[in-house]
């Protein structure tokens, strides 16, 4: 028995209790509807399970505190008296991770186990399941701590806001809620001042162009936590201002280069669902490898067509604000890095590798959907007839792919070492390249599965990646 551990716990649990406490219930309501709070309760559920098996005594329950951290990080936005505290412990909970993940790699912590659980023919190994969660968690904290420290200086007196706000009051920048738009074609441009006409992209007043009022009762009932943008003024982006203008001419032109771009569409996403389904079969034969090849080959270009027409027909501006999301950029690395692991596990051969090509390419055109305009994803039809079949090909190949790495007795996939680091004193670290992918997967499917949800029931005009930060006002003092 360790005395330390039943005190670290009691210790701890103040600050979880008055974090609690402090935490606005109708931000909580809103951060329940949020898809990113619970990506990432659930990855420390997984690291808290991960923990405790590998601690497999008394010591569990300080997991408990860590079960709870990433939470209440990720709930900082309902944490309206106490997000400067908040916003310091998370500075500190993302190295915390990184430490966490460097004793799982090299087995530093004493008296452990470090068990496999199996399931059915899946064995999944505690020490990989804290790697990874941890890793990805910090990733996560750190974003949340930079964007957190970058609005951290918004007031109300700087102008971002319509409202009028009294000096008494404090604001409260949300970091993991976000206001969603769309894109609604406009017949008239807005009038724009002479410093707004230079700006790409263009900007204009909300509550100018529209007539807007501050809410009544706003000064009478200082208590009521108002949501609003973080700066009132609207992107008015010009939907000719295309990556190739001359594209987008022909494509208005002439109704056959439409039908040109989407015959490419289908015949490359049923070409790229073709070859993985004769790639995964067990029992490759000569003729199944040359039929293979000949659909990689006819997926890979009909696919590279596809997306570099659309990308070429995506606006500049909605493209640039892309370039810079970090939900963008983190899906990039991703899939990239998974792409890299698959061409690998599956020995650089012609034919699969057409295949990941396609499916890279697949995975990335989905990522730029949101600098189509209106105008042009309705006449491809890109919503409706091309994304939700991508990203239902793209998850199911990446699921299909792991089932079969997780089995291990796969003849279609030849795992291999990648990388051995090994520290005297301290412990080896091997990182395989089954292993590597599995955690790609794994986060792949977790965070991109809401593009279903997105491309199925959402407004056709409703940006997925592009959005807006929100402010509250909060009236009571922070400390």
């Amino acid at each position: 028995m360790r005395p330390w551990v039943p005190l670290i716990f009691i210790i701890t649990l103040p600050m979880m209790a008055a974090n609690a406490a402090f935490l606005s219930l109708d931000m909580l309501d809103l951060l329940f509807h949020n898809y990113e709070f619970w990506f990432i309760t659930v990855l420390s559920i997984f690291n808290w399970v991960g923990l405790a098996l590998i601690f497999d005594d008394v010591r569990a329950i300080v997991c408990v505190g860590t079960f709870s951290n990433a939470p209440s990080i990720i709930a900082i936005d309902a944490n309206y008296r106490m997000y400067p505290t908040m916003a310091k412990t998370i500075v500190v909970a993302g190295p915390a991770m990184l430490i966490l993940t460097v004793c799982c790699a090299y087995r530093l912590v004493v008296d452990s186990s470090y068990p496999t659980l199996e399931l059915g023919g899946l064995v999944f190994h505690s020490r990989q399941i804290v790697i990874f969660t941890s890793s990805t968690l910090a990733l996560f904290i750190v974003k949340k701590a930079y964007f957190k420290y970058r609005r951290m200086g918004v007031r109300p007196d700087t102008g971002e806001s319509g409202v009028d706000t009294p000096h008494r009051r404090h604001i409260i920048p949300c970091v993991v809620l976000q206001a969603r738009l769309r894109l609604d074609p406009v017949a008239i441009q807005p009038r724009l001042t002479a410093n707004q006409d230079s700006a790409s992209p263009r900007v204009a007043n909300i509550l100018e162009a529209t007539g807007a009022t501050p809410p009544p009762g706003v000064t009478s009932a200082p208590q009521i936590q108002q949501l609003r943008l973080s700066n009132d003024k609207a992107f008015v982006v010009d939907a000719r201002r295309t990556v190739v203008r001359r594209l987008l001419e022909l494509v208005n032109s002439y109704h056959q280069m439409t039908t040109t771009i989407s015959f490419f569409g289908v015949l490359g996403l049923l070409a790229t669902t073709a070859v993985w389904v004769l790639l995964l079969q067990h029992d490759q034969t000569k003729a199944n490898e040359r039929l293979a090849l000949a659909v990689a080959v006819i997926a890979a270009a009909c696919t590279l067509l596809f997306t570099s027409a659309t990308v070429a027909l995506s606006q500049r501006d909605l493209l640039r604000l892309l370039v810079w999301n970090f939900d963008v950029v983190f899906s990039t690395l991703q899939g990239t890095a998974l792409a890299v692991c698959l061409l690998d596990l599956l020995r650089w051969r012609a034919a699969p590798s057409l295949a990941v090509v396609s499916w890279w390419l697949w995975f990335h055109w989905l990522l730029v959907l949101d600098a189509l305009t209106p105008i042009v994803a309705h006449q491809l039809r890109l919503r409706k007839f091309f994304a939700l079949p991508a990203i239902l090909l793209v998850l199911a190949v990446a699921f299909v792919s792991v089932l079969e790495l997780l089995v291990g007795s796969s003849t279609v996939f030849s795992p291999r070492l990648l990388w051995s680091l090994r520290v005297t004193s301290f412990g080896d670290f091997d990182l395989h390249t089954d292993t590597l992918a599995v955690q790609r997967v794994v986060t792949i499917v977790g965070w991109s599965s809401r593009l279903v949800i997105e491309l199925a029931v959402s407004d056709q005009n409703q940006l997925v990646y592009i959005r807006r930060h929100i402010n509250y006002v909060s009236p009571y003092a922070t400390f």
